[in-house]
């Protein structure tokens, strides 16, 4: 036996003098103890295998890939003993090292400070590769360097079985999921159940970044984040961990790795919502970017990601001469939220031009509902609430543009002349009951003008909510909640919110 162990430590002895440049970059980076004092030693021998890095008092083992560890099937048997003698695997490919080693870093970081770790702070570091620049309006700012190495699109480290396909558990036309959410939710399996065997609630968002971090994700992860800028109201609390997702590959990837338990949140343009002043638990999933935000004409038919807005597609439909699409011109929100609620106005609804949409499962499974799966009635969607919408095909009808154009402008003056939409509001508040408009059963309840701290009933459509004065979520919602009891009082009828409230109160 002391044979074997000293013919592991002349191996390991070996492999340092044999460094990859990718190796070495990382090791000047862990040697120094900057990650929570954690200290990392290299080339460290754990039974049969020579492991590239290793914190021994937190049992972290971080690896490196692309030339040391090229066989996948070795790596997951290898990987798997490691587990089963109490180890946590992190593997990086070399090339992240070399295009965002702070990101990887954030990550190592992240998994030290996990439930087995210690969970000091971490003092972020300056200047590294992959420090983001940029902005602008509507962007998500770019303050906070990312979480998870944005890696480049490299090939899935382990190959999934040939019959490894993930469908739905309803009825209609199953996909197969990405390769990385399926390798992910089988590496991740593993390091939540030995970290996690009560799968304990996530208290903290260091907790959440920890868990997401063997799906090596590539868009953006921002812990602790605000949320007001990102609504029409500008009210509310933080997420707890907001995410950007790459594509619909890395929000599958993101979905298939965190434990059932943890609430995943998604939010749009924000136009109708309500984000509570306690701010919002788990991961809230902010569509954007190319991968979500493109729209493009296809004969008489539209494909449109999620993150558009209504509106484009009604100006980009309006342009290529397809009529039906009009209405969308008077809906301040994206397709996302269109697609969840049948969104409608001025004549028109979702329902009426819809021909698919695309949507991935909680468990990461990514599949096409036809029109007809879509359960669609008024302002409601029958699909699964899990399920989050990531694009859409519509299908317009020949038009003239001039008139086309017309109609357009008809229902933009309309909307103009009828609604607060230079106020911070958040939309039509509630639904209309059937039989009647909500705005006439708020207006004979003599609700028109009502104060509640900074919020206010418009005076111009009594419809709306208005942060008129420095609200409070807890004011707007409390304003419609007292509309919703003198309504019921005044017409014994029972309003129903068409905006969407997340998140919880203030402690």
């Amino acid at each position: 036996m002391r044979g074997a162990d000293d013919d592991g430590s002349k191996r390991a002895r070996d492999l340092r003098q044999a460094q990859t440049e990718a190796e070495a970059r990382l090791w000047a980076r862990l040697r120094d103890r900057r990650l929570g004092g954690a200290k990392f030693v290299r080339q460290h021998p754990v039974g049969a295998y020579i492991t590239d890095f290793a914190c021994r008092d937190r049992r972290l083992i971080v690896e490196l890939d692309g030339s040391q560890h090229a066989d996948s099937a070795h790596d997951r048997r290898r990987d798997a003993w490691l587990t089963s003698q109490g180890w946590r695997v992190l593997r990086f490919w070399n090339a992240e090292v070399f295009k965002n080693l702070d990101g990887v870093l954030q990550t190592i970081h992240a998994a030290l400070s996990s439930p087995r770790g210690r969970g000091e702070a971490f003092v972020p570091l300056v200047g590294g590769e992959g420090s983001p620049k940029g902005g602008g309006e509507g962007v998500i700012p770019d303050e906070t360097p990312p979480v998870s190495p944005p890696h480049p699109r490299l090939p899935p480290r382990g190959v999934p079985d040939k019959g490894d396909t993930a469908l739905s558990p309803r009825a209609g036309r199953g996909e197969r999921a990405p390769p990385s959410a399926r390798h992910v939710s089988r590496e991740a399996g593993r390091i939540r159940d030995h970290d996690h065997p009560e799968r304990r609630a996530m208290t903290t968002s260091t907790d959440l970044l920890a868990l997401l971090a063997p799906a090596r994700l590539r868009g953006r992860l921002l812990p602790d984040h605000p949320l007001a800028d990102l609504t029409w109201f500008r009210v509310g609390g933080p997420a707890q961990v907001l995410f950007t997702p790459a594509d619909e590959e890395d929000l599958a990837a993101a979905l298939a790795t965190l434990p059932a338990e943890i609430p995943v949140t998604v939010i749009g343009l924000g136009s109708n919502l309500i984000v509570r002043d306690g701010g919002v638990p788990g991961l809230v999933i902010r569509l954007g970017g190319k991968a979500f935000g493109s729209v493009a004409v296809e004969g008489e038919t539209i494909r449109a990601g999620t993150a558009v807005p209504d509106v484009k597609v009604a100006r980009t439909a309006a342009e290529a001469g397809l009529d039906g699409l009009a209405f969308y011109r008077g809906i301040p929100g994206s397709i996302g939220g269109a697609l969840r609620m049948n969104a409608g106005a001025h004549g028109g609804e979702t329902t009426d031009v819809l021909v698919e949409a695309r949507g991935i499962s909680r468990d990461g499974t990514l599949r096409t509902y036809a029109h007809a799966e879509m359960g669609f009635r008024y302002r409601h969607s029958g699909v699964a609430e899990d399920v989050i919408f990531t694009g859409a095909l519509f299908r317009g009808r020949p038009g003239e543009r001039e008139a086309i154009q017309a109609e357009m402008d008809r229902v933009t003056a309309a909307r103009e002349a009828a609604q607060p939409i230079r106020e911070r509001t958040g939309g039509s508040t509630f639904k209309n009951p059937d039989g009647a408009k909500a705005w006439q059963l708020i207006d004979a309840a003599g609700c028109r003008g009502l104060t509640r701290g900074g919020a206010q009933v418009s005076e111009m459509h009594c419809n709306f909510l208005i942060n008129r004065d420095g609200a409070t979520a807890a004011d707007i919602e409390g304003l419609g909640e007292e509309v919703r009891r003198r309504v019921r009082e005044t017409a014994g009828v029972d309003l129903h919110w068409e905006i969407r409230r997340i998140g919880r109160p203030a402690a």
